[in-house]
């Protein structure tokens, strides 16, 4: 990729899962790192302590506010590149979704590439969406199961089946049409459940709950449901990697390797032994579950696809960024013992749909 040198990279959403991973990963390279966080004062007390102590001085945290029009000028300022991780917070069940979550969605995204135009110095915005953005279930609307989602698919849910996909779609679209009004390069990165250990002394996001939710014993019943997943330290290398490709300008990345609740299973079965009772111990069958939907936490519209395959071309991925599938057996199985380590086992934390 060549050398970064002492381009500065301004990151929003430095203190979330991905946003630390990012920080990391970009410091590493040689990078100057301006992250914005909601609160300074907290993220100032860890997120330096995660990097080398002789790179700590490339990281300059600053106070935004996604809500907020001009909250990131001060960090844009003369940066060459921005990273677009954040992305607002919600309780997993909004009472007015398209006010809670998705509207934020838009405006943050709107916020952050308006203000990047501004700074007049920014040659390329990265920015993260999700897989969900494609597909929020392997039987959307029109497709089968063995359909193979591509960048050029859009999800097709609807805001009572999947709030965070729609908002996530929403976004995404908004940040392609303001990037070709403002004249900015623009790359948007896709990934699926991101699972690794966790950077952020939190450990709340999904694949960090949802392991978490399976070794303390929450749910003795599951069903099988495909689950596109990725190693979090690799989706922050791909966002470097797609900074620093010219011919990834204008395209969106898929970054979802085929994986199943069930191969999540087997593999910390097989590295926890001595948690074996915690975990999951039977697969409703699909008929059951159907029926069943309505008292399962799980969303409706999902119970259908139980066992139905989920896949994502990723390939492009591969040949412009260099993408390698992970070991998601092994990366999933590095959570659980981090949680296991630090004793962050509380059931408050489970994921919920």
């Amino acid at each position: 990729m060549g050398d970064a040198g002492a381009a500065v990279v301004a990151v929003t959403g430095a203190s979330g899962f991905l946003g630390a991973w990012l920080v990391a990963v970009l410091v590493d390279q040689g990078f100057r790192v301006r992250g914005t966080v909601r609160d300074v004062d907290a993220a100032s007390k860890w997120l330096p302590e995660t990097l080398p102590e002789h790179a700590r001085g490339r990281l300059e945290l600053f106070q935004a506010d996604l809500l907020k029009k001009e909250s990131f000028d001060e960090a844009f300022s003369g940066a060459d590149f921005v990273v677009h991780a954040a992305a607002p917070v919600s309780t997993a069940k909004p009472r007015n979704p398209q006010k809670v979550l998705i509207e934020p969605m838009v405006k943050g995204t709107a916020n952050v590439l308006q203000a990047a135009a501004r700074a007049g110095t920014v040659k390329r915005v990265v920015m993260t969406s999700s897989t969900t953005a494609v597909s929020a279930g392997p039987l959307e609307r029109g497709k089968h199961g063995n359909h193979m989602y591509t960048a050029e698919d859009w999800s097709t849910v609807s805001i009572k089946d999947s709030p965070y996909a729609v908002g996530k779609r929403s976004s995404e679209q908004a940040a392609w049409d303001l990037a070709e009004k403002l004249d900015l390069e623009l790359v948007t990165i896709l990934p699926g459940i991101m699972f690794g250990p966790c950077k952020d002394p939190n450990r709340n996001n999904t694949g960090t709950n949802l392991i978490r939710a399976y070794i303390n014993g929450s749910y003795p019943v599951v069903v099988n449901l495909s689950m596109p997943s990725c190693d979090v330290e690799t989706v922050a290398k791909l966002h470097a990697a797609a900074l620093q490709t010219p011919s990834a300008a204008g395209n969106r990345y898929l970054v979802a390797q085929e994986s199943t609740i069930r191969d999540l299973l087997n593999a910390l079965r097989s590295s926890f032994p001595d948690r074996a009772r915690k975990l999951p111990r039977w697969f409703l069958p699909k008929p059951v579950a159907k029926v069943m939907s309505h008292c399962l936490p799980l969303p409706t519209y999902l119970a259908r696809q139980i066992d139905v395959p989920w896949t994502f071309d990723y390939g492009p991925a591969q040949q412009d960024l260099g993408f390698e599938p992970s070991d998601l057996g092994s990366v999933v199985c590095a959570v659980a013992k981090q949680l296991i380590d630090e004793g962050d086992l509380s059931k408050s934390k489970n994921l919920k749909f």
